[in-house]
């Protein structure tokens, strides 16, 4: 008989694919809301999972009680706990809990009365960042892999108009929606800026390059027509490699010792080794001399032997973290 905390963590993730269904439908009104009410409702029922799991698969263990006695409502049906009561059960990582949050903020306040561009796009960027950490989180919490579904959501479409928000421009908006933007700002910029995310996320910004297919010296890598009454169509460019990993291995050690007094390069390699970094896109990427190493690799996941590794910022914060 399947156990009760797996049939829960099946309804979560019907629930996280309906979001991401949802969203990515071409036409679809009440985008936003609904992805944000099905994402909230898919990390409810995924935590609610953990803690049948880690209580033997006792449902009381999930009830509200009052007074030594189980709260119910009027149909005398158990109340059980809300998904904030249900983080503080669990060991969760504080920005896992600070991108849920931020989600349950859209859900409860501005989503029912703001639906605008300012909140599309941060809709999009906490949902991406959030279905990143759901998909870690169920892996190592029910060893279960997401692979098998298509566990993304498609960039925002080129209607979308991508302001950048001052502070004068946040006084325009109404007020419960400035005060949203401007505390995920916060918290933006706050994580940025720490080593402590252990490798979760709390937005994932998308950044595009767009000009006209004229101005491009030579091919470009993708051209994409976004007004059929337009002159020119345009193009968005492929980002360097080297802007996405700028540091060598070298670089990379010379980071972290910076940040880390003490740590040999054995140490290094062994974070390295164990956390598979130079096999994540997260954190790193290989520099093959050809494409054709590179279409040998993808296709058998043969290696050359003395292929380079380059790294980004984001391999140094995690490698510094589990040093730490």
């Amino acid at each position: 008989m399947r156990a009760t905390c797996m049939k829960v963590l099946d309804k979560s993730i019907a629930a996280a694919l309906s979001a991401i269904e949802v969203y990515n439908k071409p036409d679809f009104q009440y985008r936003e809301e609904c992805f944000t009410i099905l994402l909230v409702n898919a990390w409810e029922l995924m935590l609610k999972a953990k803690i049948l799991k880690d209580n033997r698969n006792k449902v009381r263990s999930l009830y509200v009680y009052q007074q030594k006695r189980i709260k119910r409502n009027r149909c005398n049906v158990p109340l059980t706990i809300d998904i904030t009561c249900a983080m503080d059960r669990v060991d969760i990582n504080q920005i896992v809990k600070d991108n849920i949050f931020a989600l349950l903020e859209i859900r409860d306040a501005a989503i029912h009365y703001y639906n605008n561009m300012p909140l599309k796009y941060i809709v999009y960027t906490l949902g991406v960042a959030s279905l990143r950490n759901y998909c870690r989180m169920v892996e190592e919490w029910f060893d279960r892999s997401l692979s098998e579904y298509n566990f993304y959501i498609l960039p925002l479409g080129f209607t979308y108009e991508f302001d950048t928000h001052t502070m004068l421009g946040l006084r325009k908006q109404p007020s419960a929606l400035a005060n949203l933007i401007r505390a995920i700002t916060e918290n933006q910029t706050t994580w940025q800026s720490s080593a402590e995310n252990d490798g979760y996320h709390f937005v994932c910004e998308i950044q595009t390059d767009l000009r006209s297919a004229k101005k491009f010296a030579g091919p470009a890598d993708l051209t994409v027509r976004i007004d059929q009454e337009a002159d020119a169509p345009f193009a968005t460019r492929i980002q360097n490699l080297l802007e996405c990993y700028p540091y060598s291995y070298y670089e990379l050690v010379s980071r972290i010792r910076a940040q880390k007094d003490g740590v040999n390069s054995n140490d290094i390699n062994r974070v390295i080794k164990d956390h598979a970094i130079k096999q994540s896109r997260e954190y790193s990427a290989y520099v093959f001399r050809n494409k054709a190493q590179q279409d040998k690799h993808e296709r058998n996941g043969t290696l050359p032997i003395g292929t380079a590794s380059i790294y980004n910022e984001s391999a140094v914060r995690f490698i510094v973290s589990q040093l730490t």
